[in-house]
């Protein structure tokens, strides 16, 4: 016992000693910790920079061309993954949408859905009349929008100028001939824009919203019946005002679900996780799905929303 005293009694000198050695270890392992959260921070900030450098020379070639930026420049976040993966992607240039070819479409940085999908468009007899129609194309995102938009530049047509607020009055005025014939229009969903489906006095702007939001998520609606599908949308609302519209499913861009990521075949409303998951693990185990009764078998999809997924898939 006493030998075991004598190995821990120190004298001054080495007490001192322990003292000096026991700050050292606390000062390096302190020092560890700081240089691990400044590299930390170095890496974010560096992202942060690139990432706003982008964005500043995508608007000064905007500018160079005389072109307004779509908006001022906001601060990146890590969660808008989208934005930035749109800022790399996307190379635009001055451009017409109405008469740009599939070559300079590519070369701008679109992806041959979205390419497919406005030539569709515009071979059905659409045509691009402001720069805020091609942010009606459901194929393009509204980060993706907010990049092409300063480079848009669409000649002004003096007969295609419209002038809302004297519509609006009409519109309001019984006694007036052109309100009621505009009134009595039937309206194409898939086409038509918030301003068109306000003139529906029973629709709400609130729900308006959500109708073009769900269209888009849709990929456009397959049946006017689609809208009770929409939170807030009743059935009953639906008998009032089916008789204002009229449909047209020729922009129905089909997904081909052979070829979808599982991010981009999630985002579809009738894909659950569960579903989704199924069919990406069948695509990496046995190869491509052939047709409808194979994707109900491997998805786990029942037979009504099967039903409701046709318009939109294709299986090339």
């Amino acid at each position: 016992m006493d030998s075991l005293k004598d190995l821990f009694n120190f004298d001054q000198r080495e007490k001192i000693a322990l003292i000096i050695l026991g700050v050292l270890i606390i000062v390096v392992f302190l020092g560890n910790l700081s240089i691990s959260f400044l590299h930390r921070k170095i890496t974010y900030n560096q992202v942060l920079t690139d990432s706003i450098s982008l964005r500043l020379l995508t608007e000064t070639n905007a500018q160079k061309q005389g072109f307004k930026p779509a908006d001022s420049i906001q601060s990146f976040h890590m969660a808008e993954a989208d934005k930035h993966e749109a800022n790399i992607r996307l190379t635009p240039f001055p451009f017409n949408p109405n008469t740009l070819t599939e070559d300079e479409w590519k070369k701008i940085g679109l992806s041959e859905r979205q390419i497919r999908t406005i030539r569709n468009y515009l071979s059905k007899g659409g045509k691009f009349y402001k720069k805020e129609d091609l942010a009606k194309i459901y194929t393009i995102s509204k980060e993706e929008f907010s990049i092409l938009e300063p480079f848009i530049d669409i000649p002004s047509v003096d007969s295609t100028k419209v002038d809302l607020q004297s519509t609006k009055q009409r519109l309001k005025d019984p006694t007036s001939n052109a309100g009621n014939v505009l009134t009595a229009q039937k309206i194409t969903l898939n086409e038509a824009d918030s301003l068109t489906l306000l003139t529906i006095s029973e629709l709400t702007p609130w729900l308006v919203h959500r109708i073009l939001r769900y269209r888009q998520e849709l990929g456009g609606f397959a049946k006017i019946e689609q809208l009770t599908e929409i939170k807030g949308f009743e059935k009953s609302l639906l008998e009032t005002i089916i008789p204002r519209l009229t449909m047209d499913t020729l922009n129905i861009d089909p997904l081909p679900i052979n070829r979808l990521s599982f991010k981009e075949l999630l985002k579809h409303p009738y894909f659950e996780f569960e579903h989704t998951k199924a069919v990406i693990n069948y695509r990496e185990k046995r190869g491509f799905i052939k047709d409808v009764e194979k994707l109900m078998i491997v998805s786990g999809l029942d037979q009504s929303t099967i039903n409701k997924l046709k318009p939109y898939i294709r299986f090339d």
